[in-house]
């Protein structure tokens, strides 16, 4: 009985040998990598699986993907035309173009996630507030610059590039929310509904913008003439009999865009350009009634700016090239000169004294309430005053007054963020208009926005070297979010 029990079980031990192959000639070695793949992988597919599923998504996480993310696909479909205007930017010397992209959707998507979290605070502090229609798109307005005309070749870039950054961020979001919802467990996602908000919200303003462009083109009622084709009867220049209102322009020998200016009844009016072969634009000057009232130049020394003021005193500064020159790093103020028929570029090198000059970092720390601060901060002024200003308001016709004129008082930590809602007043009347101060070395330090006596529009603050550092957005008196 033993005997036939262990036979039993000796057949039993030669078929299984057969069958799995370790025995006899047709030996088949199963890799140890498949029995892995067969046994061991899905049981850590399912430890894995687990482990996602108990995961809490957040915004901060999703955010932290966003800004490693290398997805630029929909800006390489315009890469032609994105490329032309990225290089004319010159940014090409500073960073690489993904990292260009990069920058766009940063700054979009910033302004985007501000404006749902107000939205929403709104919404928790009041559940029948809703933003009205005109609000939104007041707040677009104010955000995305309107092209003049089809020949707002920059601002019609800018509202393109910003458009396919609001996309591509669209489309990272979607996917995320997408590839949460195959997992089938919304309630570990904190953060999903803002997120559809942030998503959905980023598709709007990119259609927003998309029309805001065509609109522009479409209405393009600006004439741009050769100045070959007009004729000057005095000082007024003439175009088909009558006296020009438009933007006349001259052309280089390689047919390239020389220079353009506005043009009013014949006369130069506003703001003129000139470029260099590159393109790149070396000159800006605002005119009156073809005097040109103020520049700012390209030299060799660095930039000049240059502004006669209502007495016709030409007051001048420099601000130092960084390049190898006797004035690197330097800013310097000149004496002020009468008013000359005109003023070439030999006449920085002799004929104007130099009247104080100061080292970039240098004039950042002047003491307060020194008596040389004084001086300096009141050159600056009578610079922007005496027409400078119009180079920083060349898109817009609203009023720039130094911010002193209109507020009591200067205090950074209430500048930008008032303690108190009391209406702006200008000579006794509420005022409507831009008011600004300056850094010591004559950059923009913040604008305010006004309409009506109330904080209206986007307030910026720059840093020394005219970086934007924070924009806040501003509705009838309400700041409605900053970036």
């Amino acid at each position: 009985m033993v005997n036939l029990i262990i036979l039993f079980f000796i057949v039993i031990l030669l078929g299984v040998l057969w069958y799995t192959g370790d025995f006899g000639v047709n030996k088949k070695v199963i890799p140890a990598k498949t029995y892995n793949s067969v046994f061991q992988e899905p049981e850590k597919k399912t430890v894995k699986t687990k482990k996602v599923l108990d995961e809490v998504w957040n915004l901060e996480k999703i955010e932290y993907e966003f800004y490693a993310s290398n997805d630029f696909s929909l800006f390489f479909d315009y890469e032609n035309k994105i490329g032309l205007d990225y290089e004319k930017k010159d940014i090409s010397k500073v960073k690489p173009l993904k990292a260009y992209y990069r920058d766009e959707m940063l700054k979009n998507y910033m302004f985007v996630r501000n404006l749902c979290k107000y939205v929403d605070t709104k919404v928790s502090e009041n559940n029948s507030w809703a933003f009205t229609k005109y609000n939104e798109n007041m707040l677009y307005e104010l955000r995305y610059k309107t092209p003049n005309s089809l020949h707002d070749l920059e601002t019609h870039r800018d509202l393109s590039i910003s458009s396919v950054a609001l996309l591509q961020t669209a489309k990272f979001f979607a996917g995320k929310l997408d590839e949460y919802d195959k997992l089938d467990k919304k309630n570990n996602f904190v953060d999903y509904e803002f997120i559809e908000k942030i998503q959905l919200r980023c598709s709007i303003i990119s259609d927003f913008l998309k029309k805001k462009g065509n609109d522009s083109i479409n209405n393009d009622s600006v004439s741009r003439v050769n100045f070959v084709d007009t004729k000057d009867i005095g000082i007024v220049t003439n175009y088909k009999g009558k006296p020009f209102t438009g933007i006349g322009y001259h052309l280089q020998d390689s047919g390239d865009l020389d220079s353009e200016f506005n043009m009013l009844n014949g006369l130069k009016q506003g703001i003129s350009k000139a470029f260099n072969e590159k393109g790149e634009v070396i000159k800006t000057s605002f005119f009156e009634k073809d005097v040109e009232v103020a520049f700012s130049t390209v030299t060799n020394y660095g930039v000049f700016h240059s502004s006669i003021d209502s007495a016709g005193t030409r007051r001048l500064r420099l601000d130092g090239s960084t390049q190898d020159s006797q004035y690197k790093n330097n800013i310097c103020f000149y004496n002020p000169i009468e008013k000359s028929q005109g003023i070439e570029f030999e006449i920085y090198k002799s004929d104007l004294e130099i009247k104080s000059y100061y080292n970039k970092e240098e004039i950042m720390n002047l003491e307060d309430g020194s008596e040389e601060l004084i001086k300096v901060n009141l050159f600056n002024l009578l610079l922007m005053e005496g027409g400078l200003k119009h180079l920083f308001k060349e898109h817009s016709n609203d009023v720039w007054v130094y911010a002193a004129f209109i507020l009591k008082e200067f205090n950074i930590n209430t500048f930008f963020e008032p303690e108190d809602d009391n209406d702006t007043y200008l000579k006794d009347k509420l005022f409507t208009g831009v008011g600004y101060q300056l850094h010591p070395n004559g950059k923009i330090l913040g604008t305010l926005s006004f309409n009506n006596g109330k904080r209206h529009g986007v307030s910026k603050e720059f840093d020394m070297n005219g970086g934007l550092v924070k924009s806040w957005y501003w509705i009838d008196g309400e700041m409605i979010l900053t970036t």
